[in-house]
């Protein structure tokens, strides 16, 4: 954000290093959250081949500042949490054979679209920060409902162009696989009942967002044995009688956009996009 805040007044950090980050915070979904040291900056004039090329050549080394932060040299974040936010130290020296721990879809996604060689391929600041990858879960949740209630008919027209890659180790020997997935299988592994309420076409990704929108919706109506069956390991906290909704939700959005389906917004997204045309 604050690189995003720059570049929307033309101006540049020109020097952006790892050690130009100190974090102040982690969390589970994206790599940390951090402070820009930004001793100077300087105007550039977009209209011009150098300052779009500055402008880029900011979003590549931002592209490798994520890159570093979510790999480190060992396979961990490097950053060390400060919590009176002072800059951290210096990142260790790198062992001879770094170990390259998996990277997320959405998190690919978005370093190929910063790093890309071509300057002119690369993204713009503001659709960063406008990527799945730096999306809460709620917010996730939110897009998988909002395209099953106003983008139902483009979905069902372009569903056949989104391939999604199943990374279930159990059931698939941990080898990615493109293509259809009978996602009903997935849930009723979990022991839930895909069609307790209506009838879907489990292999269709137009039915799976409409089962994920209902279970949303409904979810103030399942059983305790059910939320059982969704918590994660994250959310072990299912001792209260009833279940408040933010629980609900909380459960409901580590079920759907982490365990079983975290792939699932970034195929929509590159598909149909933000969706502001569907819903006006």
């Amino acid at each position: 954000m604050a690189v995003a805040s720059l570049h929307r007044y033309d101006r540049v950090h020109g020097n952006l290093t790892p050690g130009a980050f100190w974090l102040v915070g982690q969390s589970a979904a994206a790599a940390t959250s951090c402070k820009l040291l930004c001793r100077t900056s300087t105007w550039v004039d977009r209209t011009t081949c150098r300052g779009w090329l500055a402008l880029a050549d900011d979003v590549l080394a931002l592209g490798q500042c994520i890159a570093f932060a979510l790999y480190g040299h060992d396979g961990q974040s490097v950053g060390k949490v400060d919590p009176g936010h002072m800059p951290t130290s210096t990142p260790q020296v790198p062992p001879p054979i770094p170990r390259r721990p998996q990277m997320s879809a959405e998190a690919l996604d978005l370093l190929n679209a910063m790093t890309h060689i071509d300057p002119t391929r690369r993204l713009a600041m503001e659709d960063v920060t406008r990527h799945p990858f730096l999306w809460p879960a709620s917010q996730k949740l939110a897009y998988i409902e909002m395209v099953a209630n106003h983008a139902y008919v483009e979905l069902t027209k372009r569903q056949q162009d989104i391939s999604w890659t199943c990374h279930d180790k159990d059931e698939y020997d941990g080898r990615e696989r493109e293509g259809a997935m009978d996602w009903g299988a997935r849930v009723k592994a979990r022991g839930l009942d895909v069609h307790r309420h209506r009838l879907y076409d489990t292999s269709s990704v137009v039915d799976l967002v409409r089962w994920i929108r209902n279970l949303k919706q409904h979810a103030a109506e399942l059983p305790p044995h059910t939320w059982r069956l969704l918590q994660s390991g994250e959310v072990r906290d299912i001792q209260e009688v009833p279940i408040s909704i933010g629980l609900q939700q909380r459960i409901v959005e580590e079920f759907v956009c982490r365990q079983m389906f975290p792939d699932l917004v970034l195929r929509l997204w590159q598909c149909l996009g933000p969706l502001e045309s569907f819903y006006n």
